[in-house]
């Protein structure tokens, strides 16, 4: 399924407005997202994240939306690899590991924890798993 048809998907829509609303209330301005009125983010290693903000301190934020049946496949496990990974560049936050927030439907939580874990991400003090009612 191509990024453009997955981010049509209501319930994908739903997920990346809640990271976006969520990561403004954690004080992170919007960069860009795939949701309307927002340009698309950048690849970062050639997965490109739903949704990116910056703080005023100049931290990266990552965001990325996963539906239930979209959490446990390579592309995913990829992209949970790449963006928990991700450090600041430069300037004075350079070194410093950007914050990964996962938004979820609530009624699969536990299958995330499990594929971090997986992963060997369950330990990373960076990824967050936000969770919504959808």
């Amino acid at each position: 399924m191509s990024l453009e048809n997955k981010a049509e998907s209501p319930e994908h829509r739903k997920l990346v407005n809640g990271l976006i609303e969520y990561l403004r209330q954690q004080g992170f301005q919007t960069v860009c997202a795939s949701y309307e009125g927002y340009n698309q983010c950048e690849a970062i290693e050639e997965r490109v994240p739903d949704v990116m903000g910056k703080n005023a301190q100049g931290l990266l934020a990552i965001g990325e939306a996963k539906t239930c049946d979209d959490l446990d496949n390579d592309r995913t496990n990829d992209q949970f690899k790449v963006f928990s990974n991700r450090v600041m560049a430069g300037g004075n936050l350079k070194g410093q590991t950007c914050p990964f927030y996962i938004g979820i439907p609530k009624s699969c939580v536990s299958e995330l924890q499990e594929n971090l874990k997986k992963l060997g991400l369950d330990q990373k003090p960076n990824i967050h798993i936000i969770h919504f009612e959808i």
